[in-house]
């Protein structure tokens, strides 16, 4: 006796389209989980793509000496009027120095270095996608002015 002998015609088709409905069921539940992981991965890229074009500039320069010789190691800080968001860096050896996606607005910016006089900007507008150079130079420090000064300031 083989196997069609003993299931009757109407069994097969009952069979046939429980088989039928299985596929179709597990056909659309991949085709469910294919398009869930496209729609997951096109959102993705949209907030990668959104990261990249949010509203920061960049501040870069270089920090010399009234001689033109560069001072590695000095504090450049841009700190945001509005927010007073604060970012700090330190120049390179070769007196480099870049601070990177800092929200646009106005800043105030201080370089320091020790030994020397800082400086102070004020009013530095920074622009979407905007690297804005700002190069400056310090003054070595008069050390006895400036212990004069001390002085002065604590006897008061």
């Amino acid at each position: 006796m083989d196997l069609l002998s003993i299931i009757s015609h109407s069994e097969i088709i009952f069979l046939y389209h429980k088989i039928r409905n299985a596929t179709k069921k597990l056909f659309t539940m991949k085709h469910f989980i294919v398009h869930l992981i496209l729609a997951i991965s096109f959102f993705g890229l949209f907030a990668n793509a959104s990261q990249a074009q949010q509203a920061t500039a960049t501040l870069t320069g270089v920090v010399t000496d009234s001689n033109g010789a560069v001072i590695p190691g000095a504090s450049v800080t841009a700190t945001n009027s509005a927010t007073n968001l604060s970012r700090t860096t330190s120049t390179n050896d070769e007196g480099d120095y870049v601070i990177s996606s800092l929200p646009v607005g106005s800043y105030v910016v201080k370089v320091f270095a020790p030994n020397f006089d800082f400086r102070v900007f004020e009013n530095i507008n920074l622009n979407v996608g905007q690297t804005l150079s700002l190069n400056t130079d310090l003054e070595v420090r008069n050390l006895v002015v400036a212990q004069l000064k001390e002085r002065a300031s604590s006897s008061l």
